[in-house]
């Protein structure tokens, strides 16, 4: 299985499926503007559904910048829309149906079963030609700190975050 992508490497173009439209969708390099890459255990997790509350309070400021954002869970596409429906997040969340997609990034976790299988918690921000510019992969299901990171990326772009301390996770 591959290492994740570290600092200054190419990461890998993936393809993942739109739960609320079926549609596949494709993050690839060239762009224009950054890719935000946060791997979910699933929406079980309340590390993990934690994280998808602090990049919905910075989603407005990374738009605004030209990010293109791809929150990814194995889960099924039924159980992902249904989870934005009820906690009303407005994220990009994808279904990674064959882990293809954590396996690229070398974050697939293996179980016993194939439907088991996770990803860790990880999170890449990605410039424009496909440059790795953060790579966080957790070492654990709750040290994943989406709000943190953010606010310090955003720092360096020179873009205030739309969020203080309080979205550090």
């Amino acid at each position: 299985m591959p290492q994740p992508p570290t600092k200054g490497s190419t990461a890998p173009a993936i393809a993942v499926l739109n739960p609320q439209t079926g549609a596949e969708v494709t993050f690839g390099y060239p762009v224009s503007g950054f890719t935000l890459v946060l791997f979910l255990r699933g929406t079980w997790c309340p590390y993990c559904t934690e994280q998808l509350k602090a990049l919905a309070k910075h989603k407005a400021a990374l738009e605004q910048n030209g990010f293109r954002i791809a929150c990814l869970s194995a889960e099924s596409p039924r159980v992902l829309e249904a989870y934005l429906k009820k906690s009303g997040l407005d994220v990009p969340l994808f279904h990674d149906a064959t882990h293809d997609a954590a396996k690229a990034f070398g974050v697939h976790y293996w179980l016993r079963y194939d439907g088991f299988n996770l990803a860790h918690p990880a999170l890449f921000i990605i410039g424009p030609n496909g440059e790795t510019l953060v790579s966080h992969v957790s070492k654990s299901m709750s040290d994943l700190p989406v709000g943190h990171l953010l606010e310090t990326f955003l720092g360096f772009l020179g873009q205030p975050s739309s969020e203080t301390s309080d979205a550090k996770q």
